[in-house]
Parts: C-alpha cells; structure tokens; sequence
C-alpha cells in the first residue's frame, strides 16, 4: 500500500490486514503447489474456467476489498478526528 494511502489508518488496523493477508497467500500457494501445471490453465470438462481465471478473478476481488477496508477505516478515523475538534471547540466556547 502506498504511503498516501496509509495516513490517517491506525498501524493496528494495516498490521492486521496485512497479516490476514501473508496468511491467505501462502494458504494460496500451498493449495495451488497441489496442482500440476498443465491443469492450471485447463478448464473443467463441460464448462467453466480453468484454476488460473479463478484464481485471477479472486485475486482482484480480494485487493478491492482490502482496499475498501483500508479506506473505510480511513473515513471513520477522519470522522472521529472531526468530532473531536468539534469537541474541543465546543468545550472552549461554553456550551
């Protein structure tokens, strides 16, 4: 993830996104060692795709949920931060 994309998330909340992460990815790879590289690419008798568009579909549906969990922590983080100030202002004002 890029650095611009990282500010405002808690470290606890990327950590643990990125352990979840290592974790599915060498689950991934062991499941896919199992399989023998001329039916990576073969589809199922009938129909249906083959392992490697699987596996390609699930991999861009897995990075824009990652995504979507970064940047909606994010949003919340900002709204706490908004809130806050909000707070703080109030508190000096009397009210």
């Amino acid at each position: 993830m890029r650095e611009k994309e990282m500010r405002g998330v808690p470290r606890r909340i990327v950590g643990s996104i990125e352990a979840e992460c290592r974790r599915y990815r060498t689950r991934g790879e062991g499941a896919l060692a199992l399989v023998a590289e001329a039916d990576f690419a073969r589809p199922p008798e009938g129909s249906g795709n083959s392992l490697a568009v699987i596996v390609w579909h699930r991999y861009l549906g897995l990075s824009v949920t990652i995504r979507g969990v970064v940047e909606h922590s994010a949003y919340h983080g900002g709204q706490a931060a908004l809130l806050r100030k909000a707070l703080r202002a109030a508190k000096r004002a009397g009210a």
